[in-house]
């Protein structure tokens, strides 16, 4: 019974319970190092410019660095301006026929003037259908 007990207390385990090895490779992590590093000295700059920016704001007044002077462009403000002349100049000869009190314009003439004014101007339709130029081409 003794060697029994002896050939017990000498059984190894059939089963490796120990921790497998570390590697450091894989411990480490050194990319996450290294873009941690990273993130930090972006922060430490930005901090910096932003300390500076303070400081100079209060060695001086204060004042405002965003002006709103800009100018709002239109991008189609040429051809509105082109449209504008061009209709000025197809209907200057009746606006001046009108305006001119020397002329006795009578009846007849005015429905006349009219229609050739009407002719000239485009309806609401015109434009949603042909564009501006639509009618003025007749």
């Amino acid at each position: 019974m003794e060697w029994f007990r002896y050939e017990i207390q000498a059984a190894k385990p059939l089963v490796d319970t120990s921790a497998p090895p570390v590697y450091s490779h894989l411990h480490l992590k050194l990319g996450k190092l290294k873009l941690e590093e990273d993130r930090l000295s972006i922060i430490e700059r930005d901090n910096h410019l932003l300390l500076e920016k303070v400081s100079s704001i209060m060695r001086t007044k204060g004042q405002i660095d965003n002006k709103n002077d800009y100018k709002a462009k239109s991008l189609n403000g040429e051809k509105r301006k082109q449209e504008l002349r061009r209709v000025n100049r197809r209907t200057a000869p009746f606006w001046i026929e009108l305006q001119n009190p020397s002329l006795s314009i009578k009846f007849s003439d005015g429905m006349r003037i009219g229609n050739k004014l009407k002719n000239t101007w485009p309806t609401l339709q015109d434009i949603l259908v042909g564009g501006l130029n639509h009618r003025a081409e007749r």
